[in-house]
This record gives structure tokens, sequence and C-alpha cells, in this order.
């Protein structure tokens, strides 16, 4: 039977109130306050890295940066990330004092960019692969552990719109095998699927919804907004959200070609309302 390594992982907050996990000494995404992270049990002081995925604000709060810079930890993050953070943050915090402990990660002079020189962090190392997620690149994260001529492998990725290559990226299928998955299985396409077909044949079933895009969709919703019940409303809008994430279909038919035996998968990132359907659900709402 193949050895297998279990990553020191641990999952702080997962889903759209906030996001941030820790791997050994690493930190991958804050998007959560310092009062929830600490109120976790977790220890500030065992934090050497902090690497932020993307600037949306689930995955990315800007007065929990600026305690993260107060604490010593590195920061890695996006420009995009680092000009939130300057707007929301700017006149009460002197991000001048803390200019050696900002990493830029998709600047030309950051050592994240292709072809990538992996961060060496204690016994870990990390890649960081681009992935294209609405209208913002978001970056996966593969961690990687060697034990002599042993190397063990775990791939970490929320909020992407496609397992595809991209215009930002390769996509995650020419990764290779992981001993452990850490990605974001949103929501149940089916159940999706059926939610967006009630919600638009309650007032046109001519419409046919399966061959809606995205913008299409959110178009139509705009059109008929009035029309549609004010459950449908926020649903449709949310529906829209979901669907610029991956399936838990996706996430799974993906592990099962890329997680070794005995290997360990984390499904993350459930949407609270599309992720399973409610046993109860009356066709409106949830």
């Amino acid at each position: 039977m193949e050895e297998t390594y279990e990553f020191p992982l641990r999952i702080i907050a997962s889903g759209s109130s906030g996001n941030c996990v820790r791997i050994g000494s690493i930190l991958i995404d804050f998007g959560i306050t310092k009062k929830a992270y600490l109120a976790s049990g977790e220890d500030p002081a065992s934090i050497t890295d902090l690497f932020i995925s993307h600037k949306h604000a689930d995955h990315f709060n800007p007065a929990s940066i600026a305690w993260a810079l107060q604490q010593g930890w590195l920061v890695h993050l996006p420009q995009d990330a680092l000009d939130v953070f300057v707007a929301n943050r700017g006149s009460k915090f002197n991000l001048d004092l803390y200019a050696t402990q900002i990493d830029i990660t998709d600047s030309p002079e950051s050592n994240a960019n292709l072809p990538w020189d992996a961060y060496t962090i204690g016994d870990l190392i990390v890649d960081l692969i681009p992935q294209k997620h609405d209208d913002v690149t978001s970056y996966a994260f593969i961690i990687t552990h060697k034990d002599g001529d042993k190397i063990y492998r775990l791939l970490y990725s929320t909020d992407l719109d496609t397992l595809e290559p991209s215009d930002v990226g390769q996509g995650l299928h020419h990764l290779g095998m992981f001993d452990c998955i850490v990605l974001e299985g949103n929501y149940d396409e089916n159940w999706l699927r059926e939610y967006i077909v009630t919600a638009i044949d309650s007032v046109d079933p001519m419409v046919d919804a399966d061959t809606l895009t995205d913008d299409e969709l959110k178009s139509w919703v705009s059109a008929h907004y009035q029309l549609l019940t004010k459950e449908y409303r926020s649903g449709l809008y949310r529906a829209i959200q979901n669907r610029r994430h991956l399936s838990k279909q996706q996430a799974r038919a993906y592990v099962s070609k890329h997680l070794k035996p005995n290997g360990q998968y984390y499904e993350v990132h459930r949407s609270s309302q599309f992720y399973e359907k409610p046993w109860d659900w009356d066709g409106g709402l949830i």
C-alpha cells in the first residue's frame, strides 16, 4: 500500500461568509475577522506567511490583513487586493512600516510568476496557479512536502469558474496526482437547474431556461423582476453567482482522477442555498 502523508491542515472557515485555512505555518486567505480567527483557538504566533487567493471580501478582510501585518506575518497577495487594502485602510494604517512584509504575487519582480520558483516555507513548498473566477484572477495553491525521496502534494483551490484552460491560466487538469485535495464543491447541478427552471416557469413557461447564459439569465431577471416573487428575485441572483463556482459534481469528477489511493479530500465553499436540495422545498422560499 502506498504511503501517505497527513498534511498539517485545518479548515478554520469556509463559505461565502468567510474563508481561512491553515497548513502548517501558512495561512491561506483571511476573509474572517480577527475575533473569529482567535475564537477558533488558533495561535497567531504559529503563523509565518499569509497567502491571499484573490480580492473578494470572503477571502480578504482588510482589517484582518492589517492585524496580520502587525503580528509580523509575511503577506503574499495580488496587486488588486493590495489596492483594495489601501482604499479601505490607507488613511488609518501606515503601510510603509510593513513594506518588507508585503509580497505582490502577480508583479514581474515576484518569485510567484511563471515560470515560478516556489516559495519555501519551513518544510513546505508553495506554488501559485492562476485560475479564472468571474471578473478576477483567483489563485490555486500547490503545497509540496518532501521526505527523502518521497514527495507529497496538496492542492487547495476555491472560487474558480472552470477546471479547464482559460485566458488566465492552464486550468487544473494538467497538475497530476495529489495526496490531499481541498477543492470547492459549491452547488448541486441538478438542484440549481431545477430551481432556475421552476423560477422562470413561474413567469414564462415558454422560455428554455437551460439555454440561458449567466448574462442572459441576469437580463431576464431584470426584465421580469416585478413579476417574480420576492424569494425568486433574490434566489435567481444567488444562482447566477453560484454558477461562477465549481459544482460538487465537477469537483468530485476531478478528485476521482487526481487523488491518489488513500488520499484525503475536503469539499469546501459549499453554498448554503444550493449545495443540496431542501427536503421540504415547496417551489419558492429557500
